[in-house]
């Protein structure tokens, strides 16, 4: 009999290793994975704001964009002169600090739900310009909630697994001494 609560013992430390080894590893994945899909919307967010304020100019003393006449971007960027919205529609839902951004007068970034704004100033001589752009995090968010939710599928699998490996039923015993 002490060889029986010796396997259990055994089977119970494997399972308990096990679990921590698994645990470990989801929570490291996830981290991993938010910084990552953290820094892919920033970048998303920068470049999209590199890419109108390489539209911005100044002609006759006035600050103008010489633009593609891409509407789309007009929901997702917008550009502010002096203190006053030149182009874009800005939503409701972030006018108030989409503004608070463009008068800041410094690069920065802000979350206002499930949006990431992001500020850049745009160096127009004589000129205080800013443009302002959102990022949709939903599609990140959802990413890491899948990645997390099959992690810890496959880690109470993995688990599950540990525990069933221990040795059959009918395996030999050590012979005891004579």
């Amino acid at each position: 009999m002490a060889v029986t609560g010796f396997r259990r013992r055994v089977v119970a430390l494997t399972v308990l290793i096990a679990t921590a080894v698994v645990a470990v590893l989801v929570v490291v994945s996830h981290v991993l994975l938010s910084r990552v899909t953290d820094a892919d919307a920033h970048d998303l967010a920068r470049t999209r704001a590199e890419a109108v304020a390489a539209n911005v100019t100044a002609k006759g003393g006035r600050v103008v964009l010489t633009e593609n006449s891409s509407e789309a971007l007009d929901e997702v960027a917008w550009v502010y002169a002096d203190g006053r919205l030149i182009d874009g529609n800005v939503p409701a839902s972030v006018v108030d600090r989409v503004e608070e951004l463009a008068d800041s007068g410094r690069s920065q970034t802000a979350t206002v739900g499930d949006y990431l704004l992001y500020a850049r100033l745009v160096p127009i001589d004589g000129h205080h310009v800013m443009v302002v752009v959102r990022v949709d995090l939903t599609p990140y968010e959802t990413s890491e909630q899948r990645s997390l939710t099959l992690s810890l599928i496959l880690g109470g699998l993995t688990i599950l697994l540990a525990e069933r490996c221990r040795a059959p039923r009918g395996a030999p015993r050590v012979a005891g001494r004579a």
